[in-house]
């Protein structure tokens, strides 16, 4: 619960920074949600700063993202989120596919605007809230894997969800087991993830002009 009233907290943070201007401007909305991410890092480092040895050990664990030491029922909580929430997307997604051509165009197509864009945050903020309190911030999966789908499958929403969903987790899955196997030690996935994006987006960056 705490964690789902610090992601709450942090959407609504960053959607009111978005509208400080009006409209729904994806800069301004980018640049609120950099901006509210490293006010929660300071946070963090607040909090790993003033706690005992024994909970900084935990708290830098977490940061790294790791599927080992979960418990369980954490499938099952995450499942029982994941299936309202992806069905909740799918229902959307034909207004999604008029908010990707601009809120003016959705707006004069019949799309209650805000309400579609609330919904959505409000829901993708409980499913991460509830994945990262048991795994960590796993980074770039979420970036990384839709960007790929989108090129296979193409922009339309719904198809786009139910690839990024599955190849998502098979992604995710894969890195995990090499994390296990690297060596004696296990790395937690987030530093195999966070290795994986680097390069990704570096591939991005280098192939650019080509592309365009």
């Amino acid at each position: 619960m705490l964690a789902l009233a610090g992601a709450i907290g942090a959407i609504a943070l960053v959607y009111l920074m978005s509208r400080l201007r009006g409209g729904h401007d994806l800069t301004r909305l980018l640049l609120g949600g950099v901006c509210i991410s490293y006010l929660a890092a300071a946070g963090i480092m607040l909090a790993t700063y003033l706690a005992n040895r024994a909970i900084t050990n935990e708290i830098l664990y977490w940061i790294m993202g790791s599927l080992a030491r979960h418990r369980p029922a954490a499938v099952l909580e995450i499942t029982a989120i994941l299936i309202p929430v992806a069905a909740l997307m799918l229902m959307l997604h034909r207004a999604l596919d008029l908010l990707a051509m601009g809120d003016v165009m959705a707006a004069a197509r019949g799309v209650a605007v805000g309400r579609v864009i609330w919904s959505c945050l409000l829901s993708v903020g409980l499913l991460t809230a509830a994945v990262v309190a048991h795994c960590g911030p796993i980074g770039f999966v979420g970036l990384m894997i839709p960007h790929l789908c989108r090129a296979w499958v193409g922009p339309r929403t719904a198809p786009l969800l139910l690839a990024s969903i599955a190849a998502g987790a098979a992604f995710l899955a894969v890195c995990d087991a090499a994390a296990r196997s690297l060596s004696a030690y296990e790395v937690p996935v987030g530093v195999i993830t966070n290795i994986l994006g680097a390069g990704f987006f570096f591939w991005l960056l280098a192939t650019a002009d080509r592309r365009g």
